[in-house]
Order: C-alpha cells, then structure tokens, then sequence
C-alpha cells in the first residue's frame, strides 16, 4: 500500500482544518504531518504554540488504522528512512496502528540475507497517490499540498495560505521561539520537520539527500493524478466508511477516529 495515498487524505483534512481555524491575520496553525519530532518538540517544549497544532496523525498511523478497520487480522509493517517513527508507534494515543517499523538500512540487510535484488524484481505499477501526497518525504512537500486543496476549496478566500516551513532540529526551536516572542513570520501555516531536507533526509536513508530529493520530485511527478482532490482513490476508500463527498469528512465519526490522535 502506498502511505502517500493516505497523505492524500490527511492533506484534504488539514486543508478543511486550516480553512476553519484562520479567519483572521493574527491567526495561524501548526501542521502536525508528518514528523514525530516535530510534534513532540512542539508538545513538550511549547506548551502555548502546541495549542494550535494539529491533531491529525501521521500518515504512517492513518495507514495502520485504516488497514486494520478493513481487514481485521492485518499486520501491517511501515518502512522509512526514520528512527522516530519506532517510537511514535509505541505512544499511547497511536499504539496498535502499526506492528513493526523497519528502516531502509534494516530493509537491506534483510534483502542481503536473503538474496533478494529489488532492481531484479517487477515493478508495482499502481497508481494510488497524487503528487502532493508523494512529496511530503521532502520539506516543503506538505505545505505544497495542502495549499493546493485550500486554493480549489475556496479559490476566493480573502486570508490566503502563506506557508513557512523548516527542517531540522535547530530551525525547528527557532520558528518556535519566534512564534512564541508574538514575532511576525510572514506565514500562517508552520510545517517543520526534524531532519534537514525531511524524510529525505532521514538518519537511515540508503542514499545521500540530494538524490533521494530529485528521486521524490521525479516518482511524484510521475502520478497521474495532480492535487488529493483529484484522487478517485481516495473516495473510493472512504465511501467504505460512509462518505460520499470529501466535505463529509470533518464531520464523519468513523473516518476521524482513524484521523486524529486519541
């Protein structure tokens, strides 16, 4: 399955998010997709700006919960080039959501142990995410996305989404301290995530991040579908949860709990 489908999903929520809670120029929100230590930095070190993030959860536990819903004696094993992401699934309010987290690294050697060349193998042909949803690996990639579906849901809004974003721990702490001073960033929609360049980035990636960037952009620009509003994918799953147009999905008790952290 690819996790960016569910990318996908969060992005619209978040969008219909942003739309309700900025209203005014001195409003803003925090993302909380879909970096662990972005999140907990945020919690634990901030308490008045964690009061406007997000309460979504990552795509890696949407994914989780959503497999399991549909098919009940799922495992499900989520592989990235993450460290965090073995710890997120132990917190409390995510715990069963995912069964294992196996880093590219670990990936390899199991491939190596068992003689297995990816390269030598088909390729998957499925086409289950959009553009946006494949970029949140990389910085950058979930304001993208999340402002294109802002700008089709009210193309006319009078307070536009300005969004800033930041990479790595250092820049993190200080978008912070400027929020938290009252200091004006020039932006109203805050991603951050705690490795530099994002999940590209990440400590267990296999390739250096320049590559791993280019590599995002290119398998992204490949996607036959441009923005989450445009992925018939994603309807479809959440008709099996009883949605039948994507505004329902703020109010959608079944499809929420799977959403946000609880």
């Amino acid at each position: 399955v690819e996790v960016a489908m569910f990318a996908d999903i969060l992005t619209i929520r978040e969008a219909f998010a942003f739309n309700q809670l900025v209203k005014s120029k001195d409003d803003f929100y925090l993302t909380s997709c879909c970096c662990p230590v972005w999140f907990n930095l945020t919690k634990k070190g901030y308490a008045q700006m964690y009061t406007h993030m997000s309460p979504s959860v990552s795509p890696m536990i949407a994914s989780g919960r959503f497999l399991k819903d549909m098919y009940k004696d799922a495992r499900v094993v989520f592989i990235a080039p993450c460290i965090a992401k073995k710890h997120e699934i132990n917190e409390p309010e995510l715990r069963g959501a995912i069964d294992f987290v196996l880093n590219f690294r670990e990936l390899a050697e199991v491939f190596n142990a068992l003689g297995i060349n990816p390269v030598e193998l088909p390729a998957d042909e499925k086409d289950q995410a959009s553009l946006g949803g494949r970029l949140y690996a990389k910085s950058g990639g979930v304001s993208f996305s999340v402002k294109t579906v802002v700008n089709r849901l009210e193309p006319k809004r009078v307070i536009k989404l300005k969004s800033k974003r930041v990479d790595g721990v250092k820049s993190c702490k200080q978008i912070l301290d400027e929020l938290s001073a009252g200091n004006d960033i020039g932006a109203n929609f805050i991603e951050g995530m705690g490795c530099v360049g994002g999940c590209v980035g990440g400590p267990r990636t296999n390739i250096d991040m320049e590559k791993a960037t280019k590599m995002v952009n290119e398998f992204g620009e490949d996607s036959l579908i441009m923005t989450p509003f445009d992925n018939m994918n994603v309807m479809k799953m959440l008709k099996q949860f009883g949605i039948s147009s994507i505004e329902e999905i703020m109010q959608n008790k079944n499809v929420l709990k799977l959403l946000i952290r609880q």
